[in-house]
């Protein structure tokens, strides 16, 4: 809940600054997030701020979905920041 409340505050303070906002296809279960090499490139070349949420909580989830997701995603996200050349945040 609380990233749809971050967005509505930033939606009130500053409407414009969403247009900066574009969605990247992947998976947090896949090396390298399942992203391409041309969206890693974009992501590398543009992003200033990362907010990594991705994980399940769900206890019925097969024991190597959580882990691969709640660990390995992580991991491939903190990898794929190193490469951010404008990063400020994680």
């Amino acid at each position: 809940m609380f990233i749809f409340q971050l967005f509505d505050r930033l939606r009130e303070s500053d409407p414009a600054s969403l247009q900066k906002i574009v969605p990247i296809p992947g998976d947090g279960l896949e090396l390298n997030l399942g992203i391409s090499e041309e969206n890693r490139r974009i992501l590398q070349e543009n992003v200033s701020f990362v907010y990594h949420a991705a994980a399940t909580v769900r206890f019925d989830d097969p024991f190597r979905t959580a882990v691969l997701l709640n660990t390995r995603g992580t991991r491939e996200c903190v990898d794929l920041a190193k490469g951010m050349k404008k990063l400020k945040v994680f």
